[in-house]
């Protein structure tokens, strides 16, 4: 699995995410046909493949930029059907969108291209950009899902835009971050913590940009200490998408230990 997420503030919107990809092994053990004892060893235990789940790679893409105008991060399988998820996004946009799409027609193509090719696909998309109004430029930003039957339109809601985040994938880190809590004292008794807002409609591009990386590290160095597959890891791609257009802004691999 993986993180990606995106905050989206008044004069820009950042998407975020690591670039770690999981696989599912299998391996057949191997044991001598005499152990040491002198023993033969046991048929039917040597024929018993193991099946294990590691870091298929930390150099995967999980967020794009397209046609310099609007970006897309995504979390899911790693492979489908013999194709990489990155591979299969950009045969997707490149053949079902162009320069002049908006932002919808790509979130909509999205949908379309892997509901019929890979219907069965667990993948989710955040599709962010900016469109040309006459004026001011505006935002949108909609999850795609592609077990769910609607596209939709996250920021903006009765008539109004609506200033924040979203993420998918791994996202119970931020959800016990960012979410009202309850804790016991020492009597058993329970007591909920009020998590401090957070002011998204006041927040500069640079601190939604260090928000996005906050959320993918600490996702990260969390699953570090839990006893849990470490399926985020390598490093932060971070992409910032102002009205005039995107910018890149990735964060090398941390330290090992972070891992």
């Amino acid at each position: 699995m993986s993180i990606a997420i995106c905050v989206y503030v008044p004069e820009a919107i950042v998407l975020a995410s690591d670039s770690r990809q999981m696989a599912q092994f299998e391996r057949r053990p191997f044991f001598p046909e005499n152990a040491e004892d002198g023993s033969e060893a046991e048929p039917e235990r040597a024929a018993m493949p193991a099946r294990f789940i590691a870091p298929a790679t930390d150099t995967a893409e999980k967020v794009f930029n397209f046609f310099d105008r609007f970006g897309i991060a995504a979390v899911g399988e790693h492979v489908l059907e013999g194709q990489p998820l990155s591979f299969e996004i950009r045969n997707c946009i490149f053949n079902e969108c162009n320069a002049e799409s908006s932002i919808q027609d790509a979130a909509n193509a999205l949908k379309k291209y892997f509901s019929e090719i890979h219907p069965k696909s667990h993948a989710q998309f955040l599709v962010a950009g900016f469109e040309e109004g006459g004026g001011t430029p505006f935002p949108e930003v909609y999850s795609v899902h592609v077990r769910r039957p609607d596209v939709v339109q996250v920021n903006f809601h009765e008539g109004r835009l609506r200033y924040g985040c979203l993420w998918m994938g791994e996202g119970d880190t931020l959800t016990t971050l960012l979410a009202t809590t309850e804790v016991r004292d020492h009597t058993g008794a329970a007591h909920k913590v009020q998590i401090p807002p957070i002011r998204f409609e006041g927040m500069t591009p640079l601190d939604a940009r260090d928000f996005a990386i906050f959320s993918v590290t600490a996702t990260k160095m969390m699953q570090r200490f839990q006893a849990r597959p470490k399926t985020i890891g390598g490093r932060t791609q971070c992409l910032i998408i102002f009205p005039d257009g995107p910018v890149w802004a990735d964060i090398p691999e941390l330290e090992r230990s972070v891992d």
